[in-house]
Protein backbone atom coordinates (compact mmCIF):
# COMPACT_ATOMS: atom_id res chain seq x y z
CA UNK A 1 0.00 0.00 0.00
CA UNK A 2 1.45 3.21 -0.87
CA UNK A 3 1.99 5.72 1.73
CA UNK A 4 -0.80 8.46 0.15
CA UNK A 5 -3.45 5.55 0.09
CA UNK A 6 -2.44 4.41 3.92
CA UNK A 7 -3.08 7.64 5.07
CA UNK A 8 -6.27 8.14 3.00
CA UNK A 9 -7.72 5.47 3.81
CA UNK A 10 -6.73 5.93 7.80
CA UNK A 11 -8.32 9.07 7.60
CA UNK A 12 -11.48 7.93 6.14
CA UNK A 13 -12.24 5.56 8.96
CA UNK A 14 -10.66 7.17 11.42
CA UNK A 15 -13.70 10.07 10.49
CA UNK A 16 -16.18 7.66 10.78
CA UNK A 17 -15.19 6.06 14.03
CA UNK A 18 -15.64 9.55 15.23
CA UNK A 19 -18.64 10.39 13.49
CA UNK A 20 -20.27 6.94 14.54
CA UNK A 21 -19.17 7.13 18.26
CA UNK A 22 -20.26 10.91 18.25
CA UNK A 23 -23.81 9.95 16.86
CA UNK A 24 -23.62 6.89 19.10
CA UNK A 25 -24.18 4.05 16.80
CA UNK A 26 -21.69 2.18 18.31
CA UNK A 27 -22.10 -0.57 16.27
CA UNK A 28 -20.80 0.92 12.85
CA UNK A 29 -18.05 2.87 15.39
CA UNK A 30 -16.52 -0.30 16.63
CA UNK A 31 -16.51 -1.95 12.95
CA UNK A 32 -14.52 1.36 11.90
CA UNK A 33 -12.24 1.17 14.98
CA UNK A 34 -11.73 -2.55 13.42
CA UNK A 35 -10.68 -1.00 10.50
CA UNK A 36 -8.10 1.37 11.73
CA UNK A 37 -6.62 -1.40 13.51
CA UNK A 38 -5.98 -3.55 10.66
CA UNK A 39 -5.10 -0.66 8.93
CA UNK A 40 -2.78 -0.09 11.04
CA UNK A 41 -0.76 -3.31 11.48
CA UNK A 42 -0.79 -3.36 7.88
CA UNK A 43 0.98 0.08 7.47
CA UNK A 44 2.87 -0.75 10.71
CA UNK A 45 4.62 -3.32 8.01
CA UNK A 46 5.16 -1.32 5.13
CA UNK A 47 6.07 1.91 6.33
CA UNK A 48 6.66 1.85 10.35
CA UNK A 49 7.45 5.67 10.44
CA UNK A 50 4.45 7.15 8.92
CA UNK A 51 2.14 4.53 11.15
CA UNK A 52 3.95 5.54 14.01
CA UNK A 53 3.33 9.51 13.29
CA UNK A 54 -0.54 8.60 13.21
CA UNK A 55 -0.72 5.43 15.68
CA UNK A 56 -1.16 7.22 19.14
CA UNK A 57 -4.06 9.42 17.80
CA UNK A 58 -5.71 6.40 16.00
CA UNK A 59 -5.20 5.07 19.88
CA UNK A 60 -6.47 8.03 21.72
CA UNK A 61 -9.60 7.23 19.35
CA UNK A 62 -10.09 3.66 19.80
CA UNK A 63 -9.99 4.65 23.47
CA UNK A 64 -12.80 6.93 23.51
CA UNK A 65 -15.02 4.36 21.83
CA UNK A 66 -13.79 1.68 24.68
CA UNK A 67 -14.34 4.17 27.42
CA UNK A 68 -18.62 4.68 25.92
CA UNK A 69 -18.77 1.04 25.54
CA UNK A 70 -17.73 0.52 29.31
CA UNK A 71 -14.70 -1.23 28.34
CA UNK A 72 -12.44 0.99 30.95
CA UNK A 73 -9.59 -1.52 30.69
CA UNK A 74 -9.27 -1.89 27.18
CA UNK A 75 -9.46 2.22 26.90
CA UNK A 76 -6.44 2.34 29.91
CA UNK A 77 -4.46 -0.23 27.99
CA UNK A 78 -5.13 1.72 24.57
CA UNK A 79 -4.22 5.32 26.43
CA UNK A 80 -1.83 3.69 28.18
CA UNK A 81 -0.12 2.82 24.36
CA UNK A 82 -0.63 5.78 23.10
CA UNK A 83 1.06 7.71 25.81
CA UNK A 84 3.77 5.48 25.03
CA UNK A 85 4.13 5.63 21.67
CA UNK A 86 3.72 10.07 21.78
CA UNK A 87 7.60 10.70 21.07
CA UNK A 88 6.45 9.23 17.26
CA UNK A 89 3.36 10.81 17.24
CA UNK A 90 2.99 13.54 14.33
CA UNK A 91 1.15 15.70 17.17
CA UNK A 92 2.77 17.83 19.84
CA UNK A 93 -0.35 16.79 22.06
CA UNK A 94 -0.40 13.31 22.09
CA UNK A 95 1.43 13.04 25.42
CA UNK A 96 -0.91 15.43 27.27
CA UNK A 97 -4.08 14.36 25.38
CA UNK A 98 -3.38 10.28 26.48
CA UNK A 99 -2.13 11.29 30.23
CA UNK A 100 -4.89 13.66 30.83
CA UNK A 101 -7.80 11.34 29.50
CA UNK A 102 -6.16 8.20 31.69
CA UNK A 103 -6.68 10.93 34.90
CA UNK A 104 -9.93 11.35 33.88
CA UNK A 105 -10.56 7.44 33.79
CA UNK A 106 -8.61 6.51 36.89
CA UNK A 107 -10.21 9.75 39.04
CA UNK A 108 -13.93 8.23 37.46
CA UNK A 109 -12.76 4.72 38.70
CA UNK A 110 -11.73 5.82 42.10
CA UNK A 111 -7.86 5.09 41.79
CA UNK A 112 -7.30 8.22 43.25
CA UNK A 113 -3.31 7.86 43.69
CA UNK A 114 -2.93 6.47 39.50
CA UNK A 115 -5.05 9.73 38.29
CA UNK A 116 -2.53 11.99 40.58
CA UNK A 117 0.30 10.07 38.65
CA UNK A 118 -1.29 10.34 35.30
CA UNK A 119 -2.08 14.44 36.25
CA UNK A 120 1.79 15.09 36.97
CA UNK A 121 2.45 13.34 33.38
CA UNK A 122 -0.06 15.62 31.75
CA UNK A 123 1.60 18.34 33.17
CA UNK A 124 5.16 18.11 32.10
CA UNK A 125 4.01 16.86 28.75
CA UNK A 126 5.21 19.15 26.06
CA UNK A 127 2.42 21.96 25.26
CA UNK A 128 0.30 21.72 21.81
CA UNK A 129 2.08 23.18 18.85
CA UNK A 130 -0.63 25.58 17.64
CA UNK A 131 -3.72 24.49 20.09
CA UNK A 132 -5.28 26.44 22.99
CA UNK A 133 -3.71 23.95 25.55
CA UNK A 134 -6.83 24.05 27.67
CA UNK A 135 -8.35 22.01 23.87
CA UNK A 136 -6.36 19.83 25.03
CA UNK A 137 -5.72 19.14 28.59
CA UNK A 138 -9.77 19.68 29.36
CA UNK A 139 -9.62 16.22 30.34
CA UNK A 140 -6.66 16.57 32.89
CA UNK A 141 -8.54 19.47 34.25
CA UNK A 142 -11.77 17.55 34.93
CA UNK A 143 -9.62 14.86 36.90
CA UNK A 144 -7.92 17.74 38.84
CA UNK A 145 -11.24 18.17 39.65
CA UNK A 146 -12.64 15.08 40.99
CA UNK A 147 -9.03 14.28 42.20
CA UNK A 148 -10.01 17.37 44.95
CA UNK A 149 -13.49 16.43 45.55
CA UNK A 150 -12.89 12.93 46.67
CA UNK A 151 -10.12 14.19 48.71
CA UNK A 152 -11.95 16.95 50.15
CA UNK A 153 -9.70 19.22 48.90
CA UNK A 154 -12.34 22.26 48.50
CA UNK A 155 -9.65 24.95 47.52
CA UNK A 156 -8.05 22.55 44.83
CA UNK A 157 -11.71 21.74 43.67
CA UNK A 158 -12.51 25.18 43.19
CA UNK A 159 -9.41 26.47 41.38
CA UNK A 160 -9.75 23.27 39.01
CA UNK A 161 -13.24 24.14 38.18
CA UNK A 162 -12.27 28.04 37.93
CA UNK A 163 -10.20 26.56 35.08
CA UNK A 164 -12.32 24.23 33.55
CA UNK A 165 -15.15 27.94 33.19
CA UNK A 166 -12.16 29.50 31.94
CA UNK A 167 -11.52 26.86 28.71
CA UNK A 168 -14.90 27.38 27.39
Amino acid sequence: MSLRTFAIILERHLWLLTLYRGRCLFKEATISNDNVDAIMQNALKSAPREANGLRSFALTQSALLHELLGESNIAIADLTAAYDLAALSDYSFSAADAAGKLALIQAMLGDIHLAEVWVGREESAPAPDGLPPTSVRRAGIVARALIAIRTLRGDQSAAALDDSRSSG
